[in-house]
């Protein structure tokens, strides 16, 4: 079985990471760099880069796997667009119905007519 160069797949795998997750990827494994100079070049501390470190090694291997297949990624692993847009103009009305107030005003004029 012929298999793909890894080095173009792993290289375009890890382009399309964000920078600062990229930026952890290469210094650590790249340059092999513990965690604590890792989170010195980031203006973090070690822990923060521990964490930054799994967080875009997940997301590599996510990238990984459906660059491996024909198929294209499911929507919750495609990047995310705007799912909330803002409702055209004339179509929510300009100020809320007055019925509660009226109701309201009508709850509580009968409550103090009936005095006992």
């Amino acid at each position: 079985m012929n298999s793909p160069p890894v080095a173009p797949i792993l290289d375009d795998a890890i382009n399309q990471l964000g920078a600062e997750d990229r930026t952890a990827i290469i210094l650590r494994f790249f340059e092999q760099r513990d965690f604590r100079s890792v989170g010195e070049a980031l203006g973090s501390n070690e822990e923060a880069a521990r964490k930054r470190v799994n967080r875009a090694l997940d997301k590599l291997q996510l990238l990984l796997k459906h660059a491996a297949s024909p198929f294209p990624p499911p929507p919750w692993a495609r990047p995310r667009q705007p799912s909330v847009t803002a409702a055209p103009r004339g179509l929510a009305p300009a100020s809320p119905p007055r019925f509660r107030r009226r109701r309201c005003r009508q709850h509580h004029h009968l409550n103090h007519s009936k005095k006992l």
